[in-house]
């Protein structure tokens, strides 16, 4: 599971987003690694094997999260001189928007005060921001509010950081247009999947509102691109997140596959579990050793100590 692939300096890869952001001289040099040592499939093709009970050993398959503009100008590329597939899980409110995803702008605002105070509900936040370990620490608390917390609430403590954070230039939003989503739905070595509207963490939903971010985010998709999207990534995608009845909903809504972000490699009895998979996610300082450490499956394995993986 990736983000956002990065030139260094550029957008994308400052401290409160860092983990979510790959150096292109990093990814460049994984994806050869791993078409040269794995057997790179597409999801559908990964789900279709897996059914059939004929997924090969080594199987791996390549994700981007939320759909940003770097997936087609940097990680695009990259995949093409490697011929590596990978699907991207577009959310379709974030291509629509006039602003930059909450987190971006998050870090912006942080970034431009020397000091916040916001109440979080559970507790106030009040800190000097005089280093980036400061912005950071700040950064952090309040965004894992919005990923875990209420939507509505969270829009009432973003509101208070604008409050409190000086005019700054307007932000380019880092997400693709449905121009270039559509250049990348017709690349032969991309999938298009959905990733909801608004990106909310749906465990904090209604039933009712967790049917209308799955099926929208879906039907819009399908009318930009003009055939059926049967693939989803849950926003945020841990436990919390993600339960028994979102994954009910999901397969209610006419998907075929979705993936958390919980931790872990596919193994047969997934099969039966096709909406609660799990994933293993690439971070900015993930060095080679890191990565084929996580891929090799040991991590997990020693993790929970030989017991099948959780399935929801």
């Amino acid at each position: 599971m990736y983000h956002r692939v990065s030139t260094s300096g550029s957008a994308g890869a400052g401290w409160g987003n860092r983990s979510l952001s790959v150096d292109i001289a990093d990814f460049d040099r994984q994806i050869r690694v791993l078409s040269e040592r794995q057997n790179c499939l597409s999801v559908p093709e990964v789900i279709d094997r897996m059914v059939e009970g004929q997924l090969p050993g080594k199987a791996l398959t390549i994700t981007f999260d939320d759909g940003y503009r770097d997936n087609l100008d940097h990680a695009l590329p990259v995949l093409e001189r490697w011929s590596v597939p990978a699907t991207i899980y577009v959310c379709t409110g974030l291509v629509d928007a006039a602003r930059p995803p909450w987190w971006v702008e998050l870090e912006a605002l942080v970034a431009s005060l020397d000091e916040i105070a916001v109440d979080l509900g559970s507790e106030r936040l009040v800190r000097t921001l005089s280093s980036d370990w400061d912005r950071f620490v700040a950064f952090q608390k309040i965004a894992d509010q919005g990923r875990r917390g209420d939507p509505a609430t969270f829009q009432r403590i973003m509101a208070q950081v604008r409050d409190q954070a000086p005019e700054i230039a307007e932000m380019t939003n880092p997400m693709l247009s449905w121009e270039e989503v559509r250049r990348l739905d017709a690349h032969p070595l991309i999938t298009i999947g959905a990733h909801t509207v608004t990106h909310p963490p749906l465990a904090r939903l209604s039933d009712s509102e967790v049917i209308g971010e799955l099926e929208e985010g879906k039907k819009r998709l399908e009318h930009e691109l003009g055939h059926p999207v049967v693939h989803l990534a849950y926003p945020f995608g841990e436990v919390e997140q993600v339960g028994v009845r979102e994954v009910r909903l999901a397969e209610a809504v006419g998907f075929r596959s979705a993936f958390t972000t919980r931790a872990g490699h596919l193994c047969r009895s997934h099969a039966g579990h096709l909406r609660a998979l799990p994933r293993l996610m690439v971070a900015h300082d993930d060095s080679m050793l890191d990565l084929e450490w996580k891929c090799s499956g040991l991590q997990h394995l020693i993790g929970r100590r030989g017991r099948r993986l959780v399935t929801l």
